[in-house]
């Protein structure tokens, strides 16, 4: 069990419990090899379909700082933020492009936010206008997340509902390599085919879940 660094719980399991449905494939490939191809999967897989997504999380404002850290489980990476509300109000999703277009004034100035934007490369948020008093508790946010690319261990919801379609996406990213012993050119694209129809469907349920919920998810073309 792991923990995220805003205290909660995540229940995980080690990547070598997916070795089973990758190894038997693949004679001769080295474990370190397989483990990796494993992480790569998940990733794509939760990158793609936004299918990790954790819980609502509350943090409160402060007057003047306009950057929030995204509190989320220590093993993994953002992939985006779904919702943010101040209060109960949901803030306006836009980028640091959209405000300087709008407002050239946009760092400075100061008010009640009603925009958010994300900057994933520092794992923080940054309100727009930059907050004019304090606030116990005041952003709730729910975020979308990816294993990190060193990875031992994995949410075990991925083994439990994904299973086969991390076993599709590692076996092809296995059996494509060249010159190795357990490359297979026809199992690899039949893999393959199989990883991207498991995308699919994980994308598909992630949005009909998101529309129940009256939440507004926009798909990407998946390559």
């Amino acid at each position: 069990m792991a923990e995220s660094r805003s205290g909660r719980s995540l229940i995980v399991i080690a990547v070598r419990a997916l070795r089973p449905y990758v190894m038997p494939e693949v004679p001769g490939c080295p474990v370190p090899l397989v483990d990796r191809a494993i992480v790569k999967a998940a990733r794509d897989l939760c990158d793609k379909t936004f299918c990790w997504k954790e819980a609502a999380t509350t943090a409160s404002m402060q007057q003047g700082v306009a950057e929030l850290e995204i509190e989320h489980s220590a093993c993994a990476e953002i992939v985006a933020l779904e919702y943010v509300s101040l209060n109960g109000l949901e803030l306006i999703q836009t980028s640091e492009r959209e405000l300087s277009l709008c407002d050239l004034d946009w760092r400075t100035f100061t008010g009640e936010p009603t925009h958010v934007y994300t900057v994933i490369s520092t794992g923080k948020m940054r309100l727009y206008p930059i907050p004019n008093r304090t606030l116990s508790n005041a952003i709730s946010y729910e975020v979308y997340l990816k294993p990190k690319l060193d990875a031992d261990d994995l949410p075990d919801f991925l083994q439990d509902q994904y299973a086969e379609v991390l076993q599709h996406g590692a076996l092809y990213e296995l059996q494509r390599m060249a010159g190795v012993k357990w490359a297979n050119g026809e199992a690899a694209m039949f893999n393959r085919r199989m990883y991207r129809n498991g995308l699919y469907e994980v994308r598909d349920k992630t949005l009909r879940d998101s529309a129940s919920q009256n939440l507004f998810i926009v798909p990407e073309p998946l390559v």
